[in-house]
């Protein structure tokens, strides 16, 4: 699943077309989050500082593959 803060280019209230059919060849799910919902956009906030501070640094990948397998590990 994605969890996607509210951007013009994604959608607003619900996907654009182009995004929901990138989101099907993904075969993934997309969650939206509402506008003015700080509980929500601070799941997102959060996952990108774990990601960036905590996962990431000293970290190599050899493809999307590798990279999804240490994320799990």
């Amino acid at each position: 699943m994605l969890v996607w803060d509210n951007e013009a280019g994604v959608g607003r209230g619900r996907l654009t077309s182009e995004f929901a059919a990138f989101a099907g060849l993904l075969a993934v799910r997309v969650h939206l989050c509402r506008p003015r919902d700080p509980e929500a956009k601070g799941v997102v906030e959060r996952a990108n500082g774990y990601l960036a501070t905590s996962f990431l640094p000293g970290r190599t990948f050899t493809g999307p593959d590798d990279f999804n397998n240490q994320l799990t590990a």
